[in-house]
């Protein structure tokens, strides 16, 4: 049960609720435009609006994170994750309505 507790963590929710979404569009990038180096890809997203789209799409995981963390009993990892689930939400509020 040592283990169980190492991930069951604020913490460990956080970290996992930044890393999934950052990873998520890493893969978004290499299936849809491996054709293009990242530079060009950020540029090609911005330029086209489709940011907060691309963005979104990289939030999605940590949905299913979450439901995994709670079903295993992790409830502490699951707040992390809702945490950062709900700060690049923000960000995409910020993005949308204030920035641009």
């Amino acid at each position: 049960m040592k283990n169980a507790s190492k991930f069951n963590s604020l913490k460990m929710g956080l970290l996992l609720g930044m890393i999934v979404p950052a990873f998520t569009f890493a893969i978004l990038y290499l299936i849809r435009h491996d054709y293009m180096t990242f530079k060009e890809f950020i540029h090609y997203i911005i330029l086209r609006n489709v940011y907060i789209q691309v963005v979104t799409m990289s939030i999605v995981p940590n949905v299913l994170l979450f439901f995994l963390f709670v079903r295993n009993g992790y409830l502490s990892s699951a707040k992390g994750t809702l945490i950062a689930t709900a700060l690049f939400t923000a960000i995409i509020f910020l993005l949308r309505f204030i920035v641009l």
